[in-house]
């Protein structure tokens, strides 16, 4: 069937109202219509994407599967217009010069524009995540090359670079890691030493405000722990500044290094009887009433809010700790007298789940 044979205006039609649709097959097509439909297509296409084994390499695509020497091969080719194929990968413009608008991009640069439209990049498995760490060692070698060739073409080149991401993944993106990528990266640390320490690392990492983690179901709480403590510090050991962060499958009394979080910590807690698992109103009251211990001491900033999900306990006026109330010791935490200058303040919001309310996850979107 072809849409060929009716008027132009009943096409475009058709075209505008296939826009709203989710199908990526259908998306997929209608950036093969026209340049603006392109520009309209390929940013929902790519909008949430999950990553596995299966797909990993056609989603970056040009970017890693002629490796390193096709980025050399795509920038010697433009360079008479390099300050064009620039333009084109400066993502924070967002004014670009008309002659900027008439450069269609190469594919390499094509596919990069394509991958930071991804606002939300679920990470399955390690074989994924390989083809990520190629991408990632793709891009720092091109941002390289792009300032190398630049020499003797401006004045300034730290001018035209600045905006250049080295970044696979945009600012705004949020990331989940899948429990498959867990499994592996506890069970055979050395063999996939590599992407541990590229997740880590400044240039996939530094930037992501929102994150979820994925924990198996049957692993110990030591493993969980320290794969979250892992995943919550640079390759410098230093705290990563995480805004809304959500954890599954999980005791929440081997979370207490989450005074890093910012805004919002979701936790989807472990059936109770789990191996090291107390009562879930034993474990919310442990959580909440250390957390308030830790910032007692300046200068730590608790997170403002709060969630826990498949709860058996949902009470929480009365979450308490060795027979202690939980709002009680926050009151009066915060009438005591100023220690150093420092009067602590915390607005915390709480709320518990039980497991009979299906929520779904506010980044992975799975409901518990």
């Amino acid at each position: 069937m072809t849409l060929d044979t009716l008027p132009s205006e009943v096409r475009n039609l058709i075209f505008e109202y296939l826009q709203a649709t989710t199908h990526k097959p259908t998306l997929s097509s209608l950036m093969r219509v026209s340049r603006e439909m392109y520009a309209k297509s390929m940013p929902r296409l790519y909008e949430r994407v999950r990553l596995n084994a299966s797909n990993a390499e056609a989603y970056f695509g040009r970017l890693t599967e002629d490796g390193l020497g096709a980025i050399d091969e795509e920038i010697a080719l433009h360079k008479p217009h390099l300050i064009d194929y620039i333009w084109q990968l400066e993502k924070e413009n967002d004014e670009l010069p008309p002659w900027a608008s008439q450069f269609i991009p190469p594919p390499i640069a094509r596919k990069i524009c394509q991958i930071w439209s991804t606002q939300h990049l679920f990470l399955e498995d390690a074989p994924a995540a390989i083809f990520l760490q190629q991408a990632v060692t793709s891009m720092e070698y091109l941002h390289d090359q792009l300032y190398k060739n630049l020499d003797g073409l401006v004045d300034d080149i730290d001018e035209y670079m600045e905006w250049i991401s080295t970044s696979v993944v945009d600012n705004n993106a949020s990331v989940a890691l899948g429990e498959p990528l867990a499994k592996s990266l506890s069970l055979y640390p050395k063999v996939w030493e590599g992407v541990a320490e590229m997740l880590k690392g400044d240039d996939f990492m530094k930037s992501l405000y929102q994150i979820c983690l994925r924990i198996p179901a049957n692993w110990p709480g030591t493993a969980a722990a320290q794969y979250c403590k892992d995943m919550l510090l640079t390759e410098n050991l230093i705290p990563r500044f995480i805004g809304t962060f959500c954890v599954h499958n999980v005791n929440p009394l081997e979370l207490l290094s989450m005074i890093v979080v910012r805004e919002d910590l979701h936790i989807f807690l472990r059936p109770e009887g789990s191996p090291g698992m107390l009562s879930h109103e034993a474990s919310i009251g442990a959580f909440m009433s250390n957390l308030l211990n830790i910032g007692k001491e300046p200068p730590y900033d608790l997170v403002p809010n709060i969630y826990f999900y498949n709860s058996q306990y949902t009470d929480v006026d009365r979450v308490s700790h060795h027979s202690r109330g939980f709002w009680n010791e926050l009151e009066e935490a915060r009438n005591d007298p100023p220690v150093s200058g420092f009067k602590f303040s915390w607005p915390v919001t709480l709320k518990l789940y039980g497991p009979e309310e299906e929520v779904a996850c506010p980044i992975c979107l799975e409901t518990v």
